[in-house]
């Protein structure tokens, strides 16, 4: 039988687990909240850390609720909800600032924190990666290949909990492994077929293959702010995709121009793009072959890997005045 123990629960790490401390080590311990005294089994022991699981609750956290979802714990897709949403906000500043702080070595006092501008915790996804498997359509549990079939999700929006009720057959008929789609305003796409989007005053068009910011809750502040926070009237645009920051800031006299290799994302750009420039190789190849250009401001929204040294050795070259890193 594996080793039990008890312990109380210090801090939020990421992943969805916990940390706790026993006879001078780390514990990770997942599903747990800070201030919760638990009684754990040990799952996992390495020489500076170990992984448990909790086996009973003594104490627990105000914070702690009963998930919505009743697939949770099972799909891999949420970490939290487990915790109130109020909570679940703060615990995930407190990570960033941690990790900017002990990881990034920056100082936080010149960092300005917006706080959450979620209008509601569920619903308010319109981009989702279905698997299938078989006759199955789900989520992969976490860190495994196993599908769970699902029939709903509370994080989607409306139109794509309806097409996954209404067309799990034309899923099933992809035979991919995984399936695209983007809800639009009247449809829902896992093609290469257009839909229109509506962000504040604008339409922009997108498919279920190129990337689009997913939280439609958060995507009109955020173009909000970014708008707010350019300087200048020439803007370089790192990484623009279908041209979701451009469209917001091209024309009134600003020179945009738009650097993204993906050819579709180019092709949707330039449909919803009108006085923009576009330059459809990456950055650090457009700088061998042309002048380095003068700009008051860079805009950056790269993959989850982030920029390379490459590139961040041309921004530092290029000498914006601001540069704002979506």
């Amino acid at each position: 039988m594996k080793r039990r123990i008890e312990l109380t629960i210090e801090k939020m790490v990421s992943k969805g687990e916990a940390l706790a401390r026993h006879e001078g080590k780390v514990v990770f311990v997942p599903e747990a909240i800070p201030g919760e005294r638990l009684l754990v089994e040990l799952t996992e022991e390495k020489g500076d850390f170990n992984r448990a699981k909790i086996v009973e609750i003594l104490e627990p956290s105000p914070q702690r609720i009963t998930p919505k979802c009743p697939f949770y714990g099972r799909c891999g897709g949420c970490d939290f909800q487990f915790i109130d949403n109020t909570s679940q906000v703060a615990y995930k500043e407190m990570m960033v600032r941690e990790n900017l702080e002990r990881i990034g070595k920056i100082d936080l006092s010149q960092i300005e924190f917006l706080g959450s501008v979620v209008k509601d915790e569920w619903g308010y996804r319109n981009r989702v990666r279905f698997h299938t498997q078989g006759n199955k359509v789900g989520f992969l549990e976490r860190q495994s290949n196993t599908l769970v079939t699902i029939d709903y999700c509370p994080v989607l929006c409306d139109q794509l909990n309806l097409y996954l009720k209404e067309k799990r057959g034309e899923l099933l008929k992809q035979r991919i492994g995984s399936v695209n789609a983007l809800a639009g305003e009247s449809e829902v796409t896992f093609t290469r077929r257009p839909v229109a989007l509506t962000v504040n005053d604008k339409t922009l068009y997108c498919d279920a293959k190129a990337f689009f910011q997913s939280n439609h809750y958060i995507l009109p502040e955020l173009v909000t702010y970014v708008k707010e926070t350019v300087r200048g009237e020439r803007i370089l645009d790192l990484y623009s995709g279908v041209g979701t920051f451009a469209a917001f800031l091209e024309g009134e006299g600003r020179q945009v121009i738009a650097v993204e290799r993906d050819r579709r994302c180019l092709e949707l750009a330039k449909r919803n793009l009108k006085e923009t420039q576009f330059v459809p190789i990456p950055l650090e190849m457009w700088v061998k072959r042309e002048a380095l250009p003068q700009v008051d401001t860079i805009i950056v929204d790269p993959p989850r890997e982030g920029l390379d040294r490459e590139v961040l050795n041309i921004l530092t070259i290029l000498g914006a005045e601001r540069i704002v890193y979506v």
